[in-house]
Formats: C-alpha cells, structure tokens, sequence
C-alpha cells in the first residue's frame, strides 16, 4: 500500500527543482519525466507533456521503502 509523504524534493528530468507539495511552471510542448525524492521512500516517475496554456495537477504515489 501506497504512503504519503507530507514534504519532499521534485525532480524535473533528474535535476532538483524546488520543495513539494508546492506549484512550478513548465514550458509547453517539452516532454518531462516528474518523480519526487524523499529519504525513506521509493517514487514512480510520471512523464509530462503540456498543451500551450494547459494547466495540470500532477499526483505520484510512493511507497515507504523498508529499512
């Protein structure tokens, strides 16, 4: 079963871009591959490819990683 983290780093194309949960700006018609990065847990990166003047939430799930 899937785990929410309440914070977190995401990632935009394997560099750092700011803290979630939180609101970022893409340019359109770019593909990117999404994943969030928190200690203790493993995520399931998403790709992401926006429409000129599309706006979009995006969710991930985690799982808690055992120690």
């Amino acid at each position: 079963e899937g785990d929410e983290p309440s914070s977190g780093v995401l990632l935009i194309d394997g560099k750092r871009h700011g803290e979630v949960p939180g609101s970022f700006q893409l340019a359109s018609g770019k593909k990117y591959r999404i994943e969030i990065e928190k200690k203790g847990y493993r995520s399931f990166p998403r790709s992401v490819k926006l429409k000129p003047g599309e706006e979009r939430a995006v969710t991930f799930k985690v799982e808690r990683v055992e120690p």
